[in-house]
């Protein structure tokens, strides 16, 4: 089992990608893959699904969703993989080993290749890194700020790590260009 925030949001099983329902749902699992093992409060996640005004009963169409996600997990045998979506408290929390998430994969090579001795090793780690993005981050979720914000911390730490990176080794990054993330709208909600 697999989560990916570098492309559409997407959970992922040994044989197939599962269907998520509603832009909203995919958006409520994108701001918990964001925070994973961190509670996230209801208030946030209603902010992020509607920017806007929510509607009235806005907190029943969370739990709805949260409730459905939940079945999700349970039917592709998320309990297996150590993931676990919890109450705590007014908030939710996404428990599960973050090497799960693809955005997290991407971020630990892309460090890794800011600490190598030689730069070919760090070309092919950061090479290895690109290769999780599958298309603009987070497609397929509602455009909320947010959103927006929550993913934009991992955009600016990979950007950072990737300038160091070039200043370090005197890289011009033609061997290897710098991370889709850095771009100025590859973290934008599609």
């Amino acid at each position: 089992m697999e989560f990916r925030l570098l492309g559409s949001v997407a959970l992922v099983t040994e044989d197939r990608d599962v269907a998520l329902g509603p832009a909203k749902r995919s958006s409520l699992l994108a701001m918990l893959l964001l925070r994973p093992n961190s509670a996230v409060n209801v208030g946030q996640l209603i902010d992020a699904l509607w920017e806007e005004e929510p509607p009235t009963h806005a907190k029943t169409v969370l739990q709805g969703h949260v409730s459905r996600l939940r079945a999700l997990l349970a039917e592709h045998g998320a309990e297996a993989y150590g993931v676990e979506l919890a109450t705590q408290g007014s908030a939710y929390v996404l428990r599960m080993p973050e090497s799960l998430v693809d955005a997290h994969r991407f971020e630990e090579l892309v460090g890794l290749a800011g600490v190598q001795r030689r730069p070919a090793d760090a070309v092919r780690m950061l090479r290895e890194a690109l290769s999780y993005w599958q298309g603009p981050a987070l497609t397929g979720t509602v455009h909320s700020r947010p959103l927006e914000a929550a993913a934009g911390g991992s955009r600016r730490c990979a950007w950072r790590r990737w300038r160091r990176w070039r200043r370090r080794t005197g890289s011009s990054g033609s061997t290897a260009g710098p991370p889709p993330c850095c771009g100025p709208r590859r973290w934008r909600i599609r």
